[in-house]
């Protein structure tokens, strides 16, 4: 039964659970020893976990208990936040038995011990046997001899017939005495064997027994996404009413009260668990979130616990349990904790996930004039859009002069060893800028360690959860705004985002896949949409990445606009039309489009302190960057913090601190390589001092090889512009502005 498989012939339901659920299993950290079990239960439904544990409720102590339940309380608690009304304890009497996960054959073990004792038992009573027969036969010989000194002593009153007769009879009997004996010697020998036999097979029956009763499925109450908790809570009979009697939420009546649906989504986050499918689409991807049944969400955390807890999917069902095993032998009346961290990512792990080989040192590649560059992509925009004449397409890669790759390249080092003339379309080491947790750690250095202005404030929950408690704490104390928007390090378009004022939800966050908190924009500037009123919205500008040494970077003049649907305020943070832009992968919602040429007139007829063209047209007519420079302060002086001079100094500060430092710590200063990426930002109010205030522009994301659906549908010639600017150094024919 240990590592999983079967003694005998293993049976295909059981070969069909291992090839559906191992991978599962390993991950869950659940020991080979109980996998069998597991699949039993599982196919059989069978929920025994009320035979050997029950929920008891704990009576709440004064400040006068002895030092005894103070000290244990340190090591047991209930869900962060909450008071412990119950605990979950063992109520069969002859307790639990663990078995050690490092050594699947401890019981095993311990039973060939105990056979072992059984066996030298009936050893030493066959020895004991055998002396005592051998004592008979002494004893027989003895009385032999002593026979036969009497039959001298006859020979003189009896003839030698009579003594011959007497001595034939003497040696029958002596011989039907030992044949007795030694039957008798071999009925208790086989009286031994089957007894032992018995013993053996009540032993192995004992040790099934103790398999199937260590293992425990524990079911789920609610599973569920973030974004359709209110919706199901609202709709499905009897789950509010549920959820909130195991939250220990006072509730009456069958109608969903809205006061108690808000309570409940406020207070889920104290027994929220989560698990994340492995396969399907980036949304099917997301971490679902489920709250164990009313057993399972009474077993209270412990930084040493008595058991281990781990969801596990069933896929023949389609349903996830979680299961429930002993860490330790307990006794009756003992408590079942766990530990809540249980399976988290180690962060030191998760920081090595970049395996990059950096390239050799090689000199600058020139593009002759003149010359057609042969370009490899398997990029459908750009082979449907690229149509300048000094580029032209090639099928096969090791002849291409630009590989114009959608992947992420790894080995750096094979191609500029072998190819060093090869332009590419990525730098090494430029996950420093389109990872949110490092995009926050390169920020900083613009900042002097807190950050610059144009970064909302950004913690990465992996490995800097206590910075952000304490941070989050002091604004709590200052009476300040504590919204906060958890996002993945390497998802866009709002998947797996969460927005809350909730510390328990954000840190129930480091469950499910690696993120960042960052401020959330609880006073943005906000774009007045006839239709719906005052919403959020967010700019996409692209910028050109020509080299990094020296540092060349480009703003195409164009960009793009994403808004809410709708009217912004400081609540219903799950209703995504309100506090997110992205809509165009979104079913049944409204996609808002405004291009940019008609959005710079609106918004400056809405702010017109903020003349958002003519500073983007001063810096496009201003070749010379000391002009440049002189036209922004001048408009500034003028209107107060400009919105586009200050979004390109934030582009060129972000860059110039990116490419600070060498690589690994910042992009590589590779001479072949080229780059576009999207900068996704908004823009704040922020409060100078009395009434002033202006617009600052907060940086959200930098995107790798972004969708450029857009650009090329309202601008066929964008990608034309792009590979004359990156590869042909033509930026003075194409509408690009140089930032740095």
């Amino acid at each position: 039964m240990e590592n999983g498989s079967i003694h005998g012939g293993e049976d295909e339901e059981y070969k069909t659970f291992l090839a559906l659920h191992s991978p599962a299993l390993k991950a869950a950290g659940i020991p080979p020893l109980y996998w069998k079990t597991l699949h039993y239960k599982l196919s059989n439904e069978v929920f025994d976990a009320g035979e050997v544990f029950g929920i008891m409720r704990v009576e709440q102590e004064g400040d006068d208990e002895g030092d005894d339940v103070e000290d244990e309380n340190v090591h047991s608690r209930s869900n962060p936040g909450a008071e412990v009304s119950h605990k979950v304890i063992v109520t069969r009497e002859d307790g639990l038995q663990a078995c050690d996960p490092a050594s699947p054959l401890q019981s095993r073990s311990q039973s060939l011990v105990t056979m072992w004792d059984i066996i030298t038992v009936f050893t030493m009573w066959d020895i004991i046997t055998l002396v005592t027969m051998w004592n008979i036969i002494t004893l027989v010989t003895m009385w032999d001899i002593t026979a036969l000194v009497t039959m001298w002593d006859i020979i003189t009153v009896f003839t030698m017939w009579d003594i011959i007769t007497l001595v034939t009879m003497w040696n029958i009997i002596t011989l039907v005495t030992m044949w007795n004996i030694i039957t008798l010697v071999t009925m208790w020998n086989i009286i031994t064997l089957v007894t032992m036999w018995d013993i053996i097979t009540l032993f192995h029956m004992w040790y099934i027994i103790t398999l199937v009763t260590i293992v425990y499925l524990v079911d789920h109450a609610w599973t569920y996404r973030v974004e359709s908790a209110r919706q199901q809570l609202l709709e499905i009979p009897g789950l509010l009413g549920r959820m909130a009697s195991l939250m220990g939420l006072s509730f009456h009546g069958e109608a969903p009260d809205p006061d108690i649906v808000e309570q409940v989504l406020d207070n889920m986050w104290k027994f929220n668990q989560t698990y994340q499918l492995s396969q399907g689409s980036a949304e099917e991807k997301v971490p679902v979130w489920y709250i164990m049944d009313e057993f399972g969400s009474q077993v209270q955390h412990s930084s040493q616990p008595s058991c281990c807890m781990a969801p596990l999917f069933h896929a023949p069902q389609q349903i996830a349990y979680s299961v429930l095993w002993p860490l330790q032998d307990l006794g009756h009346g003992d408590e079942v904790t766990r530990d809540y961290t249980y399976g988290e990512a180690d962060s030191l792990t998760i920081l090595q996930e970049n395996k990059e080989q950096l390239p050799v040192e090689c000199p600058a590649h020139s593009v002759p004039e003149g010359s057609v560059l042969k370009v490899y992509s398997e990029m459908k925009q750009v082979l449907e859009h690229l149509k300048h004449p000094r580029f032209q397409f090639t099928e096969h890669e090791d002849e291409a002069d630009i590989l114009w790759k959608y992947t992420h390249i790894r080995d750096y080092r094979k191609l500029s060893e072998e190819r060093p003339h090869v332009l590419l379309n990525q730098y090494p080491c430029e996950t420093v800028l389109t990872t949110k947790d490092c995009l926050a750690s390169v920020a900083r250095r613009a900042g002097q360690g807190q950050g610059p202005r144009w970064l909302p404030r950004t913690f990465n929950l992996q490995t800097e959860l206590p910075q952000f408690i304490r941070h989050y704490q002091k604004r709590q104390e200052r009476g300040e705004d504590n919204h906060w928007i958890c996002k993945p390090w390497n998802l866009a378009r709002g998947l797996d985002t969460h927005i809350t004022n909730n510390l328990d939800y954000i840190i129930r966050q480091r469950e499910s896949t690696p993120k960042v908190v960052c401020k959330y924009l609880e006073d943005p500037v906000l774009f007045d949409r006839e239709e719906v009123g005052l919403v959020k919205f967010d700019i996409r500008y692209m910028v050109l990445l020509r080299s990094v040494k020296p540092l060349r970077l480009y703003a195409y003049n164009v960009f793009w606009l994403r808004f809410a649907n709708r009217s912004f305020s400081l609540d219903h943070f799950d209703d995504y039309q309100k506090h997110f832009t992205v809509m165009n992968y979104a079913e049944g919602v409204q996609l808002k489009q405004v291009h940019y040429d008609e959005f710079i007139p609106l918004f400056e007829k809405q702010y017109p302190q903020y003349p958002w063209k003519m500073v983007e047209d001063g810096q496009q007519v201003s070749s010379d960057r000391e002009n440049r420079q002189t036209v922004t302060e001048d408009l500034n002086t003028l209107y107060g913090v400009s919105a586009a001079g200050e979004i390109f100094k934030s582009f060129a500060e972000l860059f110039q601190a990116a490419t600070s430092r060498p690589a690994p710590y910042g992009v590589c200063a590779y001479p072949s390589s080229r780059a576009i990426y999207a900068i996704d930002l908004m823009l704040k109010w922020e409060h100078t001092g009395g009434e002033e205030r202006v617009m600052q522009p907060q940086i959200l994301e930098v995107n790798f090889n972004p969708d450029c659906h857009r650009a090329c549908l309202y601008h066929p010639s964008f990608y034309d512009h792009m590979f004359q600017t990156l590869f042909l150094d033509q930026a003075e024919q194409c509408p690009v502005t140089q930032i740095a």
